[in-house]
């Protein structure tokens, strides 16, 4: 199964609708609609793959005492499930139930075009899991990245040993989008995959991770094996800061 994380944003209407709109930890771009209950709850339900898997689920907005907007969290779960296909990415197909939703207050200040939750000026960390990056030779984390007050993202030198798969990093402040790519090598190969990322600003309890997000990474071809035919798995990105 996927192990990247997926993200949606939700939008409530004066009418009362929420509008959810987001990706799956494989990509795939999912929308719903539906009215807002008396205590919060929302719902999505997204056919997917030709209408033969969905994502769908219950959430919940729990909102603060005094009503304070920063304060308040999202909650829920969901189910996911896909068929078995002849794509490269999970073919064999899937069916996830208790999908932990999680998150927080994001719209931004009044009158700043700034989303909350972004990272404070400072250094913080962008990591990776899963996805079979075990099996490279590349390590794609960067330990530290310098955020500047005016929301400038300074990333070590691409190659060196500090930014050894050259990762480049984008964050919207205006809309939590996160985006990038690092770039995998292998000894004795000349062989390079480049990897994109795609995340978003989540508030989270912790207050430590900053954003989470996915990437889809090919895996390395065997022996005979076509490197455009091998499997395609998920997994997750963190910015995090201490």
């Amino acid at each position: 199964a996927p192990l990247g994380t997926g993200f949606f944003s939700t939008k409530v209407s004066t009418a009362g609708i929420a509008s959810v709109a987001g990706r799956t930890a494989t990509g795939e771009s999912f929308t719903s609609s539906g009215g807002l209950g008396p205590q919060g709850q929302m719902g999505a339900c997204q056919p997917l793959y030709k209408n033969k898997g969905s994502i769908t689920g219950l959430f919940k907005a729990e909102l603060t005492e005094g009503f304070i907007p920063a304060s308040n969290t999202l909650t829920g779960n969901w189910s996911w499930t896909k068929p078995a296909d002849s794509t490269r990415s999970y073919a064999e197909g899937f069916s996830l139930t208790g999908i932990t939703v999680s998150g927080g207050f994001l719209s931004s200040k009044a009158g700043s075009g700034l989303v909350l939750g972004l990272p404070a000026a400072g250094t913080a960390s962008l990591s990776f899991t899963d996805g079979g990056l075990g099996l490279s030779d590349t390590e794609p984390d960067v330990a530290n990245f310098g955020y500047t007050d005016k929301f400038i993202i300074q990333m070590p030198t691409a190659g060196t040993p500090a930014n050894e798969a050259r990762a480049s990093l984008a964050i919207n402040k205006a809309t939590g989008q996160v985006s990038g790519s690092f770039t995998l090598a292998e000894d004795g190969s000349s062989m390079k995959r480049k990897v994109s990322f795609l995340g978003m600003i989540i508030p989270d309890a912790s207050g430590e991770i900053k954003a989470q997000g996915y990437f889809l990474l090919a895996q390395l071809p065997g022996a005979g094996e076509k490197a455009t035919a091998t499997p395609i798995l998920s997994g997750g990105m963190q910015v995090t800061q201490p």
